[in-house]
């Protein structure tokens, strides 16, 4: 074929998995593909092949001889042709264990010195034996093995190598990074040429052909793990102080220190969930949980908050308690709200009247109500704590002297008989505080009055009689 003018020759690559085509061009046209398989791709194949090429759409010829030595470069440079061997070495030396004696070989090349081969402990056996024997199993893998020399001691220490890759982009373009892993840190030893399309996989494949030899054991390479960069310092969230607490919802006592371990979290009363306890006050706000099922107002002790009283949920009918839940008054308070005692003559004629009082064992809340919801609550809530006080409401109500003689009033009577009751009824004595209750001037006795009426007399309110006490705090069977 006649010589043609051309400009410029060039070939490059393109691997795709086991596969690296050739392409062959003329002036910037294509002119041929040749494909190869990565296993049987060589540099003396792969030059034959495009010269005979250009010989044949000739290319070469008179005035184009020096575009093939022009175009030889990226052939050399391609990622999958094998590099020139590096210089290995291999040394041995004779180990003695009591009587027997066994053979470590060792490979040396420039970056360090590691064993590969450990023999069989032996007894009586020369040690020409054990040297045969170890190049007999290595010649195969280890080509050089046969020049092994004896290892000169005190020379360089035995090191373990791993091999790591990542791969990096540039554009569209990508390339695969070796490092070799060892005593002194972790070094570069190959860095691939920049590919496109090509996958990850090929690109590892290509560096194992091409590193396997000088580093045998680079075929169980890992890939590189990013080091992700240092969490920036960051200060800790600032928490903003509690809202003060409205004067009503303080307590007069000095605040005493409470452990974190004691109490809860705070969290937000709604409408109708507490009252204070001192005044019976409708709480909403913060509040927080104390052991033992006590509650104060505030986020923190600190706020010295005032104790709460927590209004227990209900099956009554909200209508007929509406008008005392709009005021804020606890459920233990509304019984006794229903309940007005008026003395009977009999009662008036000796001058004492029975009161009844019941603990719920739960929070300790004290309520009083007539004998009747007394009795009636002993059988359904046995566990509470029940207690009936003679009260005393004759005169003289205050105490006083005759003849050098001190007389004890009924109020200081009545106050000595509730002290005595709070060690089985605790509390007692700050829910009675008024000692003189009755102590009033009453109608003198109405001889008319029928014999029903020789019994203590108690104005209810009959929406609210049983079913208020009984679904109140008592109601323990919620």
């Amino acid at each position: 074929m006649a010589n043609i003018a051309v400009n410029e020759f060039t070939y490059k690559s393109i691997v795709d998995k086991d596969t690296i085509t050739v392409s062959v061009s003329a002036d910037g046209k294509l002119i041929k593909e040749l494909q190869f398989g990565v296993a049987g791709y060589t540099v003396a194949s792969a030059e034959e092949s495009v010269r005979t090429t250009a010989e044949n759409f000739g290319i070469l010829g008179p005035g184009n001889n020096d575009l093939y030595e022009k175009s030889k470069t990226p052939i050399t440079s391609l990622p999958f042709l094998p590099t020139s061997p590096t210089s290995t070495t291999y040394t041995y030396e004779i180990k003695k264990y009591g009587p027997q004696k066994y053979i470590v070989v060792y490979e040396v090349k420039s970056t360090g010195e590691k064993q590969i081969f450990e023999g069989n402990k032996l007894i009586g056996v020369p040690d020409e034996t054990l040297i045969n024997t170890a190049k007999l199993g290595l010649e195969g893998e280890y080509p050089g093995v046969q020049g092994m020399t004896a290892k000169i001691p005190g020379t360089t220490a035995i090191t373990t190598t791993t091999y790591k890759y990542e791969i990096k982009k540039i554009a569209i373009r990508k390339y695969v990074i070796v490092y070799e892993v060892g005593g002194a840190g972790e070094k570069e030893i190959y860095r691939g040429p920049e590919v496109v399309g090509a996958t990850a996989e090929v690109l590892v494949e290509t560096a194992i052909l091409d590193l396997q030899n000088q580093y045998p054991g680079v075929r169980n390479m890992k890939i590189k793990t990013p080091q992700l960069p240092p969490v920036p310092a960051t200060d800790p969230p600032i928490t903003p102080p509690p809202s003060p607490l409205p004067e009503n919802a303080k307590s007069k006592e000095p605040i005493k220190y409470v452990p974190k371990a004691k109490y809860k979290d705070s969290k937000t009363a709604q409408e109708g969930d507490f009252v204070i306890l001192e005044t019976e006050e409708p709480y909403t706000g913060p509040y927080i949980e104390l052991s033992g099922k006590r509650f104060f107002a505030g986020e923190n002790p600190e706020q010295n908050g005032a104790e709460l009283y927590k209004i227990e949920k209900t099956s009554i009918n909200p209508a007929a308690l509406l008008p005392y839940l709009s005021t804020g008054l606890s459920l233990l308070t509304l019984i006794q709200s229903a309940i007005k005692k008026e003395l009977s003559q009999d009662e008036v004629d000796k001058g004492v009247a029975k009161r009844y009082f019941v603990q719920d064992n739960r929070d300790k809340k004290i309520s009083e109500t007539t004998e009747e919801l007394f009795e009636d609550s002993k059988e359904e809530f046995p566990d509470f704590i029940y207690t009936e006080v003679p009260w005393l409401f004759t005169d003289p109500v205050k105490d006083i002297e005759i003849n050098g003689i001190k007389y004890k009033g009924s109020e200081s009577r009545n106050k000595e008989t509730i002290q005595r009751l709070e060690s089985t009824m605790p509390g007692i004595s700050q829910f009675v505080t008024d000692y003189t209750l009755l102590s009033t001037p009453t109608p003198p006795p109405r001889p008319e009055m029928d014999q029903k009426r020789r019994q203590t007399q108690v104005v209810e309110d009959d929406s609210m009689r049983r079913a208020v006490f009984r679904k109140a705090n008592f109601d323990t069977r919620n």
